[in-house]
């Protein structure tokens, strides 16, 4: 029994010798990871949760939500709390003829995501009873049928040079569709809207850790 005993201690001293550096540089990256890795962990589950948003309904490019639409860009006004058109992408703006129509001036300190100057010409929100015309770059005139003092307010809605192409914060990176329909939006930095047809749909999502929240 004696003699197994100084077998395997031996065996054991000479293979800590052997191995010494190993042994030890294993044990310190052990203990590192051990410590660190829940507060890795809870970082990752963080970044995950702002990033991956189930949206329920079907939309095409055209109709996204506007709450998401305004990450993507922004309308020549936006409206305050108190519900009042304010400047936004057009700095200033009248109107003359009685309310019929309106001149906007562009801000000329703002660009479109892909670094192109926004002008006049690129604005158009296809409003029926409305004739659009350009003085120059920075000035967007709009005729109206008639007198409507409520214009600015519909003004807010964002604008898009193309597609999904705008000037905010969020710029779109990938679209994922089926047909026409909206499967994945990406925006960068790392925000992914993922659409369902249904709410319960999206609820199993979220329980399959798909999506990390439900709007």
């Amino acid at each position: 029994m004696l003699r197994k005993l100084r077998f395997y201690s031996r065996l054991l001293t000479a293979f800590v010798t052997k191995y010494y550096h190993g042994i030890v540089t294993g044990m310190l990256v052990g203990a590192v990871f051990f410590i660190f890795s829940p507060k890795i962990y809870s970082l990752i589950v963080k970044f995950r949760s702002s990033s991956r948003i189930a949206v329920v309904g079907r939309y095409t490019l055209t109709d996204i939500p506007i709450y998401i639409q305004k990450q993507i860009s922004g309308g020549l006004t936006r409206v305050d709390e108190s519900g009042q058109a304010i400047p936004h992408l057009a700095e200033s703006w009248q109107a003359t003829d009685e309310g019929k129509t309106y001149f906007f001036k562009i801000r000329s300190d703002i660009k479109w995501q892909d670094g192109k100057d926004i002008i006049s010409r690129d604005l158009n929100y296809k409003f029926t009873d409305a004739q659009f015309e350009y003085p120059d770059d920075h000035t967007l005139k709009i005729v109206l049928a008639d007198p409507y003092a409520a214009l600015p307010v519909s003004l807010a809605r964002p604008v898009f040079k193309k597609s999904l192409l705008g000037w905010g914060e969020h710029r779109v990176t990938s679209i994922k569709r089926n047909g026409l329909l909206l499967d994945t939006l990406s925006l960068d930095p790392r925000i992914v809207y993922r659409f369902y047809n249904s709410e319960n749909l999206a609820k199993m999502a979220f329980k399959l850790g798909l999506v990390d929240v439900l709007e």
